[in-house]
């Protein structure tokens, strides 16, 4: 994880100087951030098993940015990562066919990770309002633990959960006065769902591990309101949403010392949303 999240702002920050260099006519801004995420996520099996992580909230944080190249081409970066807070998972003859239960989820060490790319093309409609219409790609990893127990029907679950896909959609911004400035944006995502994990049973040596694939369909779309309170930095705050869902994909689950059983998903669904401060820099 510490690697990716290193590799991801080497490449932008490459990306970047290398296009300052090559582009005289280049304005960029830079925006960490830091705030409250909260996901749920839940998957049904056509013959009625689910599992479904509930209330996930996490302490977000990461680097935004925007660069501007002649007025007109716009890339829009940025990477988040956050640490959780609480939440549960539940667990509906899943993990474990006998019966239900729930374990809560460990603090800290379950982390989100969430780079985005989008670029675009600026259309100045009228003097104060910029529309922008963008393709971009997403990745959000879940990374999920719950907390180690020796009674029960499982003592502990792993889970890596996986969405990713291109996006297309738009942004605008919107300049309510000299030093008051609203975004809005919003886009449709074909996205793919990969999960995977394992759980042990309390007195077994072994372990059982599953793995799903699916694709589907996804919307999200954001609101931001900022401020220019010295010429070039600013302060505000933003809130995003985001649902995902995917139908008719595959579940495998590998039962220690036992047999190996093959369902079909009928649905997973996920939802996210996210509020935090902001402070941007415009070079």
């Amino acid at each position: 994880m510490k690697k990716c999240l290193f590799f991801s702002f080497f490449w932008l920050t490459l990306f970047h100087t290398a296009l300052c260099f090559a582009v005289k006519s280049v304005t960029t801004d830079l925006t960490p951030v830091v705030g409250w995420r909260q996901d749920s996520l839940k998957w049904n099996l056509r013959n009625g098993p689910s599992g479904q992580w509930k209330n996930l909230n996490f302490v977000d944080y990461g680097v935004k940015g925007k660069t501007i190249v002649r007025d007109v081409f716009v890339i829009n970066y940025d990477i988040t990562l956050a640490n959780l807070v609480n939440g549960t998972f539940h667990d509906n003859r899943y993990l474990n066919p006998r019966q239900n239960s729930s374990l809560p989820a460990k603090k800290f060490s379950s982390l989100a990770f969430r780079p985005n790319l989008g670029l675009g093309y600026k259309i100045k409609v009228y003097r104060y309002f910029d529309f922008i219409p963008q393709v971009g790609f997403v990745y959000d990893l879940l990374h999920l633990k719950t907390k180690s127990e020796n009674t029960g029907p499982f003592s502990a679950f792993k889970n890596t959960i996986q969405w990713y896909g291109p996006w297309f959609g738009f942004d605008t911004t919107t300049k309510i006065s000299q030093r008051l400035t609203m975004n809005l944006s919003a886009a449709y995502q074909i996205a793919f769902y990969r999960g995977s994990g394992n759980w042990e049973i309390p007195l077994s040596q072994g372990q059982n591990r599953m793995n799903q694939h699916a694709s589907g369909s996804g919307f999200g779309g954001r609101f931001r309101l900022q401020y220019e309170v010295v010429k070039s930095i600013s302060l505000g705050g933003e809130a995003d949403v985001g649902w995902k869902i995917a139908k008719n994909g595959n579940d495998t689950r590998n039962f220690a010392n036992g047999p190996t059983v093959k369902s079909k998903l009928s649905k997973v669904r996920a939802s996210s949303f996210g509020a935090r401060a902001v402070l941007t820099k415009s070079f």
